[in-house]
């Protein structure tokens, strides 16, 4: 079974809320905390399963009200399930389940859908919270451990633990020591009671023969009272019958009575009446019609002649049509033509700026004769590159000059005497000042004066080599060609530039543009030319309006000149809305006209029509009455009247009649009754009954007596006369010690089977581990990625522990929270699948059950969940965007979750 559907009249914080759209596969409720998710999951457990007192205070309405919701669902077959369910008290809820065929109202009926699971185990395996996935004993429970196994055993929705528990209770129900109402305990109390009563009957067997002639002594006497008892009872009856039909014989009698008073009164029939009925009934209608007939001409000739026609502006339908179909051509003209206008001023204000920036001469009959604005821009284009030529070469020739005198400054540096020369000139200076200098410490004046004339001649010697060095490098004719280069240049560009000035004074423009500028200028003419053509534009525009405004006002005035007494208004549209309203009005007085002329035509037809109608009613109306001998309708209402009196008084003398027949007989019976019930009086016919009645009484009470000793002596003739009694006492207690054999039996197979259940299950755990884990195992690698690849479960230590990849084994204990909570879901997945293979499959609710995953475990955890989804029905449940992204991106079908 899948859920469709949920509608919350009242539960928790939601009052009148629906969730629709729930498929089957992964569905998913998204929404902030305090939204009602998990509401929304208790709301499920309890339509499902009730428990009232659970949910009484913790989910009660916030307006006062008791719970009530109801869940639209669909069965594996593919059969609508409606499921509702409303709390009666904290203790008790009431559910009602209807399908297409049938409708019941408790939850046994609704138990077959549900596969018959019990609420807790649907509660711990199919829909739980963040914090029930938490409570860590989930697999110790001891329902989910027998359903666990129990799956592994192929025993699908059967419990071992509801066995067991049947087991135990046929063991106990049968036996019990120091216990009384155990079956083997009952047979044991009872055999010994029966024998004692055996040693009771064993006695003595006397006074057979006197109880016999007492027998037959009463007997006579009983036979003798009996035929006076029938005679009395039948006269009683007789009596009680009369008395009870009398007051309809009374009837009868009275009804025939009247009826022979009535003699002579006629048998009109009902068709006459009716007829009569009918006729009138016609004529009245006929006569109502004609003179609302007459009613209504009067009324529309006065209607007609109260309607006053302008025909003179009915006339100019023609302009009145154009005013109306050109009013919203008009209202736009009007809100547009002003900003036409301003458009106007402002493109004509933007040519005159640009004429006054293109420069002097230019006016707009130059402007628009202009031409050559493609010319000019070429030329302009060949200008500037021919230019920059131009200065491209003095640049190079320039460049090319400075180089060279440069290189000449750096050679300019170096003597041209040979370098030994100039060393052994310094090396002499040198030693000569060094001379002085000691000569000077020494006392030597003279090796001073020596020293100082040695220096002086060094310094002059290199004076005049580095004057001979210059005087080689002045002559330089490579100087000379790259100064002639940049000569050349400066004239090219000298000779360029004083081409294109008289250009420009030829093509009447400024001299001082360079070829840029001269672009500019071009550009701006092409755009003023633009303006002036979008300015002519707005011209033919704004004079088309006018025009077009124009005409309106020579339609309105033409159309006030048929309304006199008309003064027109300021405002153009105004005054074709009162045109329009005024032809309108006048047509639609000329259309009511029309219809009251035709509709008085009819009228008119009707009343003669009608006039000739109601003269046939009238003359049969007046045939009936002559017929029936009245003077009038009133005569003939009085003969009406008579005749159902005397139809109304047979009808009820044969009524009167039938009941004393039906309580008497017919026949011969029937007519002595009516003889006796003539000469009757109700007080004697009362008299005489209630004797007859004391006499049966009395008689009764006689034979009651005589049946009472009687019974008395034949119950102890036959006890006396044989000891059947003793023997069946004795037939008993054997039958008894028989069932007392069988419950004997019974228990020792109850016994046994416990036993043998407890060894086969202990058996069964150690040698096998169940489906479950298996299929828990599979799911558990997947999530985990391959970090643990088995669940295990130990009997002997009761102890569920995960085989590592490595190959060792952990017990559950030392597994992280998250990891603890992967290997309960996949424990819950692998229940679920292996309790569905023999069940109804039932939904799955979860309630951010992965908040404690890494990113990595919680992708394959989402996606292992929508591929177990594909079988059945999942619904997840979150308040995290992250969580909501990754069931998108897994195909989860999102649902909208109402406000709270």
């Amino acid at each position: 079974m899948q859920l469709r559907a949920l509608h919350i009249k009242r539960f928790g914080a939601f009052r009148d809320t629906s969730v629709t759209g729930l498929r089957s596969g992964l569905n998913l409720l998204y929404g902030e905390n305090e939204a009602g998710k998990t509401t929304l999951l208790q709301f499920v457990r309890w339509a499902l399963f009730g428990e009232g007192a659970m949910y009484a205070d913790h989910y009660a309405p916030e307006d006062g009200g008791k719970q009530e919701g109801l869940l639209e669902c669909e069965s594996a077959g593919g059969e609508g399930v409606t499921i509702l369910r409303s709390v009666q008290s904290k203790q008790k809820t009431q559910v009602s389940v209807t399908t297409p065929s049938r409708k019941a109202g408790d939850q046994q009926n609704l138990n077959p859908f549900l596969g018959y699971i019990p609420a807790g185990l649907f509660k711990n395996t199919y829909a739980f919270t963040i914090e029930e996935l938490q409570q860590l004993d989930f697999v110790k429970d001891e329902e989910v451990k027998q359903r666990i196994v129990g799956a592994g055993l192929g025993l699908g929705p059967v419990s071992l633990a509801e066995v067991k528990r049947a087991l135990a209770e046929r063991r106990d129900g049968l036996f019990r020591q120091r216990g009384k109402t155990q079956t083997i305990n009952a047979l044991t109390a009872e055999i010994k009671r029966r024998e004692k009563e055996i040693q009771e009957m064993q006695k003595d067997l006397v006074q057979y023969d006197a109880l016999h002639m007492e027998i037959e002594s009463l007997t006579r006497q009983r036979m003798a009272l009996e035929e006076p008892l029938a005679e009395s009872r039948h006269r009683a009856q007789r009596l009680k019958a009369l008395r009870e039909v009398y007051p309809r014989f009374v009837d009868w009698v009275d009804s025939e009575n009247a009826l022979e008073a009535m003699h002579g009164v006629p048998d009109l029939g009902e068709p006459v009446v009716e007829q009569f009925h009918a006729l009138r009934r016609e004529w009245a209608s006929l006569k109502k019609q004609h003179d609302e007939a007459q009613q209504e001409v009067e009324r529309l000739q006065k209607a007609r002649d109260d309607i006053e026609i302008n025909d003179a502006l009915l006339q100019l339908e023609t302009e009145v049509k154009q005013l109306i179909q050109s009013h919203q051509s008009v209202s736009n003209i009007l809100k547009d033509i002003d900003g036409l206008r301003s458009q106007r001023s402002e493109k004509n204000g933007m040519i005159e700026q640009n004429l006054k920036r293109i420069g002097e001469g230019w006016d707009e009959v130059r402007l628009r004769s202009f031409q050559k604005i493609d010319e000019l821009q070429a030329r302009a284009r060949n200008h500037r590159a021919d230019l920059e030529t131009a200065i491209e070469k003095l640049s190079k020739a320039q460049t090319l000059l400075d180089a060279h005198r440069e290189h000449r400054a750096r050679e300019g540096g170096r003597p041209s005497v040979p370098a030994g020369v100039m060393v052994f000139l310094m090396l002499f200076a040198g030693l000569s000042i060094a001379g002085g200098v000691a000569a000077w410490f020494s006392g030597f004046l003279w090796g001073v004066g020596f020293s100082v004339l040695g220096a002086v001649l060094a310094a002059a010697a290199a004076v005049w080599a580095r004057r001979q060095s210059h005087s080689v490098q002045a002559d330089d004719p490579l100087e000379r060609h790259y100064r002639n280069d940049v000569e050349q240049a400066e004239a090219a560009r000298a000779r360029l530039i004083k081409e294109w000035q008289e250009w420009l004074v030829e093509g009447g423009f400024h001299t001082g543009l360079d070829a840029n500028q001269l672009e500019d200028v071009m550009r701006r003419i092409e755009r003023t030319q633009d303006l002036l053509r979008e300015r002519d534009e707005l011209d033919g525009r704004i004079e088309t309006m006018e025009s077009d405004l124009q005409k309106a006002w020579s339609l309105v005035e033409r159309a006030a000149s048929a309304l006199p007494g008309t003064k027109l208004k300021d405002n153009l549209l105004v005054n074709m809305e009162w045109v329009a309203d005024r032809y309108e009005a006048q047509r639609a007085r000329q259309e009511e006209r029309r219809q009251i002329i035709a509709s008085l035509a009819e009228h008119a037809d009707k009343l003669e029509r009608l006039k000739a109608a109601i003269e046939a009613p009238r003359r049969s109306l007046d045939k009936l009455l002559l017929e029936a001998g009245a003077k009038d309708e009133a005569g003939f209402e009085e003969l009406v009247s008579s005749w159902k009196r005397a139809c109304g008084l047979k009808q009820e003398a044969d009524r009167a009649r039938q009941d004393v027949q039906s309580r008497m007989g017919v026949g011969e019976v029937f007519d002595a009754v009516v003889k006796e019930l003539r000469n009757a009086e109700p007080t004697r016919l009362d008299t005489e009954r209630v004797t007859t009645e004391a006499q049966v009484e009395e008689l009764v009470k006689q034979i009651q007596e005589i049946d009472q000793k009687l019974g008395g002596c034949k119950k102890e003739q036959e006890r006396l006369a044989n000891n059947d009694a003793l023997f069946d006492a004795q037939s008993q207690v054997e039958m008894l010690k028989q069932r007392l054999e069988r419950a004997g039996r019974d228990w020792a197979v109850a016994t046994l089977a416990l036993s043998m259940l407890d060894r086969s299950l202990k058996t069964y755990q150690e040698s096998h581990q169940p489906a479950v884990y298996r299929a828990a195992s599979n799911w558990f690698d997947r999530i985990t990625g391959g970090a643990y690849e088995a669940v295990r479960y130990q009997m002997e230590s009761d102890v569920v522990d995960v085989r590592t990849a490595s190959g060792d084994f952990k017990p559950v204990e030392h597994l992280s929270r998250g990891t603890r909570e992967q290997l309960y879901l996949a424990l819950r997945l692998a229940l679920i699948q292996e309790y569905e293979k023999e069940s109804e499959p039932l939904p799955v609710l979860m309630d951010d059950v992965w908040v404690n995953f890494d990113d990595a475990r919680r992708d394959r955890f989402v996606e292992v969940l929508a591929e177990f989804a594909k079988d059945r029905q999942v619904i997840v449940l979150s308040c995290h965007s992250a969580s909501r992204e990754l069931c998108l991106r897994h195909g989860a079908h999102e649902v909208s979750l109402p406000s709270a």
